[in-house]
Parts: structure tokens; C-alpha cells; sequence
């Protein structure tokens, strides 16, 4: 597995969808919703042992920072962003790869959403190691979690090759169980 590993955490939003347990100042990733800990320290701990907590982002908004940091009290604070403005989940990404580049610009970053349920950790970690393999060696990998309730296998790696001479090449890797 590549040693410059990254991660950006996304951990904003309105705090709509679990209304009336959440609200604009405690989304869902803030709620304790499936063990003793948030769904966010979770996210946290799911990257235990394998990106150091320095190498890990974690992209807020303004409404939400306060909670963020009292929470994550021993997480590196410059390592907690508020984003400037309320955009869209693509400007968090730029915002989450500008703040990798200016530290290591071959890095290759994960980028995770704060409030997934992912209840197999060995198996999400040996997920993303293989992507991140497959991003070394060919430059981009994907991973596609499925609900639950959808059929089919619970998590794909996808590798991909952008050649400028021609289409993107791709292959699929074995589906991993999450």
C-alpha cells in the first residue's frame, strides 16, 4: 500500500434528513445513531491504523465547526476546516485535494462521508488499500458501496487508466465484502 495516503472526511450539511433528531447545528454525522459514538468517530476510527490522524481532513461548515472541534478534542485543530461558503459536495472535494496538494502533491486521498454505517472495518480497510494500490498504479480508482437493501455485491473497486490517446481503459476488481 502507497505510504502518502490522505483523507478528506466530509462533514457538513444541513441537518435535514433525520429531522426532528437532527437539526442545522447537529446533522446526522454529529448523532449517536448505531453505537456510543457519532457516526463522524466513526468515520475516524474506520481509518485507524491506517492513515494517521494528520494526514486526515476533516471539511466542515461554519454552523457546525463548533460542534466538530468540541467533539474531536484531541484531532489535530488545523486539520478542522469550515468551509467559507455553502457549496456543493464537488467544492469540497477541490477545497479537500487543494489542501492535500499544497502538502504532498503526489498524494493520493480518500475521500469519505462522515455519515455512512460501515459495519466490517477489516474488510473496508483491506477495500481501501486496494484501491489506493489501484490509484498508484493506474492513477484513479473508485469504490461504489451499495446499501443494504440493493442487490448485488457490496463494494467494488474500480481501476481506471486515462490514456490521452484514446477512451479510458478499465478493469473491475473483486467485489469486497463491507
Amino acid at each position: 500500500m502507497p505510504n502518502s495516503i490522505y483523507a478528506l472526511i466530509l462533514a457538513g450539511g444541513s441537518g435535514e434528513r433525520f429531522w426532528p433528531l437532527s437539526r442545522r447545528a447537529r446533522p446526522k454525522q454529529l448523532l449517536r445513531l448505531v453505537s456510543n459514538k457519532t457516526l463522524l468517530e466513526e468515520t475516524l476510527a474506520r481509518l485507524d491504523g491506517l492513515i494517521p490522524a494528520e494526514r486526515i481532513l476533516i471539511l466542515t461548515n461554519t454552523e457546525q465547526e463548533g460542534a466538530v472541534r468540541k467533539l474531536l478534542g484531541d484531532f489535530p485543530n488545523e486539520n478542522i476546516v469550515a468551509e467559507p461558503a455553502k457549496r456543493d459536495t464537488a467544492a469540497a472535494v477541490a477545497l479537500g485535494t487543494g489542501w492535500v496538494a499544497a502538502r504532498d502533491h503526489a498524494a493520493i486521498m480518500l475521500v469519505l462521508p462522515a455519515d455512512h454505517v460501515i459495519t466490517n472495518q477489516a474488510a473496508f480497510q483491506e477495500t481501501l488499500a486496494l484501491a489506493c494500490d489501484a490509484a498508484e498504479d493506474m492513477g484513479v480508482s473508485r469504490i461504489r458501496l451499495h446499501r443494504a437493501r440493493e442487490a448485488g455485491p457490496p463494494a467494488q473497486t474500480r481501476r481506471q487508466r486515462c490514456d490521452s490517446s484514446g477512451p479510458a481503459l478499465s478493469r473491475k476488481t473483486q467485489p469486497r465484502p463491507c
